[in-house]
């Protein structure tokens, strides 16, 4: 799985976190990307660790 793969599905819920929070998209991703290392450890839907990360911020 290549950057731009893992980065594709976290954009609708990187919106989301800027609608409902005003947090910058690229700032939702970029945090996903640290917490998981490029997604090495999540094993189920990627946008599931939008909200959690969104409200941790």
């Amino acid at each position: 799985m290549n950057k731009i793969q893992i980065i594709k599905p976290l954009i609708p819920g990187a919106l989301l976190s800027y609608e409902k929070y005003n947090i910058l998209p690229s700032l939702t991703i970029a945090e996903t990307i640290l917490e998981t290392s490029w997604l090495q450890y999540v094993k189920g839907k990627i946008s599931k660790s939008i909200p959690l990360i969104a409200t941790i911020i």
